[in-house]
């Protein structure tokens, strides 16, 4: 005897037999899946604005990992540009220089370019990054 499932439809309980549903299973088509770059690159946890610091966080990475020989000055350097960034890129003129530049793209550009630029309300990652890097190099190397 097939099971009895039910379903709400306008209102009223209607019963819906297993074998209808194995039916609705056997015809039912997934989308394929996409590739792991996309899927990685669509995750929350990389959101635009992670991406920003992580390639602020990255690009001193690098630095750090071409200088071989480390001094006071070259230190003190390095963490105070990153708080220069980290303050500048928070500064009202710099923010409305940002979205000027954003808006002003013509409608004849392609939507991909239009929509990337419309990513600037992500500019925070920036701070974040810089101010990270900045800390981090004054812990470590101070």
């Amino acid at each position: 005897m097939d099971t009895v499932y039910f379903t709400q439809k306008k209102s009223t309980l209607m019963p819906i037999k297993e074998s209808h549903l194995k039916l609705v299973k056997d015809r039912t088509v997934l989308p394929e899946k996409k590739e792991l770059l996309y899927r990685v690159l669509r995750n929350p946890l990389l959101n635009p604005y992670n991406r920003l610091a992580i390639l602020i966080t990255g690009i001193n990475f690098l630095i750090f990992k071409m200088i071989s020989q480390f001094t006071f000055e070259l230190t003190t350097l390095l963490v105070v540009l990153n708080f220069t960034l980290a303050i500048c890129i928070r500064q009202q003129y710099v923010i409305n220089a940002l979205f000027a530049i954003a808006t002003s793209a013509p409608k004849s550009w392609p939507l991909s370019i239009r929509w990337a630029l419309g990513k600037v309300y992500h500019f925070g990652g920036i701070h974040v990054g810089a101010f990270f890097s900045g800390l981090l190099c004054s812990i470590l190397f101070i």
